[in-house]
């Protein structure tokens, strides 16, 4: 799992230099001679990002829908960030919206159909600045409160005038798990100080749809082969 993690912000960070190499690229060619040979300009994605779309669920998502949780609306983690400087409200504003548009999945929203649940994209977001002082954990229980899964948002962002500033960023884990936060923290800062967020080249019910077209009986059937006979934990 660290693995894959490394191997995605890497290519997260070649993204935003201008580059194109995948994750699967980097696990094919794990030394640096092998990625320098793949590796290749990326059009220019900065303006644009995936297409809004409306798809497939992740089996996790599934999982944590279907989960018989009582508010499931609430199922969402916060980030305090502190801030080393005065932050302009206005400009930070116009950051949050930038890299929301970068991350489309942080704008859906998730509703049951005869099928199955379907995620939606909205462009359904909170970004408010509270009152001087305000309490980090008032704010983020006030973020969850908003939170509504059929019609969004389920990402909230908020500033907190002080000495220092603050920011509160909240996110249904629907939309973003705790090892992913790094990038968007990362992109915000950037954002802030005048650089364009990198877009993600597939809106994420793409990857949600490959997984669950991906067959792993094959998998399933080499680990048990592998456990057999191995007393149960």
């Amino acid at each position: 799992g660290g693995t894959s993690l490394t191997a995605i912000r890497l290519a997260h960070a070649l993204r935003r230099a201008g580059f194109a190499l995948t994750a699967r690229q980097l696990f094919r060619a794990p030394t640096m001679r092998g990625q320098l040979a793949l590796v290749r300009p990326e059009p220019d994605t900065t303006r644009g990002g995936a297409e809004p779309a409306e798809g497939a669920v992740s089996p996790e998502q599934e999982d944590l829908l279907e989960g018989g949780l009582p508010h499931p609306e609430l199922w969402a983690h916060s980030l305090v960030l502190t801030a080393a400087r005065p932050l302009d409200p206005e400009w930070l504003g116009v950051v949050v919206k930038r890299v929301a548009a970068a991350h489309p999945g942080l704008c859906s929203a998730f509703r049951r159909t005869d099928t199955g649940w379907r995620a939606d994209a909205t462009d359904r977001r909170l970004w408010r600045v509270e009152a001087p002082g305000a309490d980090p954990a008032r704010v983020a229980a006030a973020h969850r409160a908003a939170f509504d899964l059929r019609e969004g948002p389920l990402f909230a962002a908020s500033l907190i005038p002080g000495e220092p500033d603050r920011i509160v960023l909240t996110a249904h884990h629907l939309v973003v798990d705790g090892l992913s936060w790094q990038i968007l923290v990362d992109d915000l800062d950037r954002a802030y100080h005048g650089a364009r967020p990198a877009a993600e080249a597939r809106h994420p019910s793409a990857y949600a749809a490959a997984w669950r077209h991906h067959d792993v009986r094959d998998q399933r059937d080499y680990w048990r082969d592998q456990l057999a006979g191995d007393a149960a934990l």
